[in-house]
């Protein structure tokens, strides 16, 4: 779906259009409204725009493409706001009236509420509310944000680039995680890629992305592999999978327990056995009920399956994904 920002103020501009991005808008930019107004379609699309921007306005912008008969929902942002344009607003069918700084968890409900009502119009289903456990992310953003516009009103140029670089981080991390809920809604909708797969360097990337952890937590994790494998899937969600299985064995092992990633090949089936060696059985979270559930889909849209067995009668437990080899492999 399509979405404009018309926004002057660069930073604003910029973390608007990373969070739509990352929302499963394609985005497009103007610092001002005679600039989107020259080039703006006619099909269905979502316009956020600041009220108060060079030459012509926000409420103007709106209400010049109401006259042109174009089909948008609109979310109006503005720092100064007052009684007469929130009643033009209204007037005018506007989705939401947004004062700066505003918290990014009620700008992503507005966003989600102005694009149903397109997709109703354009006959497309809502899109899976599951996308909203980033909005906790997205608010650390929002109050970074905060923080960065008040340093740049200040002298001290350092505080302003720490600012930037927080809510820089703040932002990498809620679009990891929003990529994730993106991956886990394209998992459960079964909507799967069928490309060549390397499962050894899916690997190698969890033990790296853990190892820090492990290291500290007095724990280790070793990689055994009788050489190259390879199957045929989704490259995303089974590195995703990986990364979930090793960090549900990570819980299980006690204080100097190890996890072994453990690959090999058997007739025409691939086997990766995540071992938890010296672990408790202990109860697994809701949320880690929920990980192991996406493994267990991958596991099945790509043919084959995921056990969870006791690992030496009991000592420990080991996680075994089965998948069929990718032809020639």
């Amino acid at each position: 779906m399509l979405a404009f920002i018309v926004e002057d103020e660069p930073v604003v501009q910029s973390s608007l259009a990373t969070l739509l991005s990352r929302w499963a808008f394609e985005v497009t930019t103007y610092a001002d409204a005679e600039a989107f107004a020259a080039v703006a379609p006619r099909s269905p699309y979502l316009l956020v725009v600041d009220k108060n921007l060079p030459g012509m306005s926000g409420l103007d912008l709106v209400t010049k493409h109401r006259e042109l008969g174009h089909d948008f929902e609109a979310i109006l942002i503005t720092g100064y706001a007052d009684i007469s344009s929130a009643i033009e607003a209204v007037r005018l069918g506007l989705y939401s009236y947004l004062q700066k700084p505003f918290e990014m968890d009620v700008f992503l409900a507005d966003v989600e509420g102005a694009a149903q009502r397109l997709r109703a119009r354009c006959g497309t289903p809502p899109r899976d509310q599951l996308l909203r456990s980033a909005c906790t992310d997205l608010q650390l953003a929002s109050t970074e944000l905060s923080a960065l516009a008040s340093a740049l009103q200040q002298p001290d140029a350092p505080a302003a680039e720490e600012h930037l670089a927080s809510m820089q981080s703040t932002l990498l991390n809620a679009a990891a995680a929003l990529d994730r809920q993106l991956l886990v809604q394209r998992v459960t909708a079964g909507q799967v890629r069928a490309d060549p797969v390397a499962l050894l360097p899916c690997l190698h990337g969890a033990a790296r992305q853990f190892a820090e952890t492990a290291r500290q937590q007095q724990k280790s994790i070793v990689v055994e592999a009788q050489g190259p494998v390879t199957v045929r899937g989704d490259a995303e969600a089974l590195a995703q999978t990986v990364r979930w299985l090793v960090e549900l064995a990570l819980g299980h092992v006690v204080y100097r327990g190890l996890v072994i990633l453990d690959l090999e090949t058997r007739s025409e089936q691939a086997g990766l056995r995540v071992v938890a060696q010296a672990a408790e059985n202990h109860r697994l979270t809701e949320e880690q009920e929920e990980k192991l559930t996406f493994c267990r889909r991958v596991a099945e849209a790509h043919g084959g399956r995921l056990a969870v067995e006791s690992y030496l009668e009991g000592e420990g437990r080991e996680y075994v994904l089965s998948l069929p080899l990718a032809p020639g492999a």
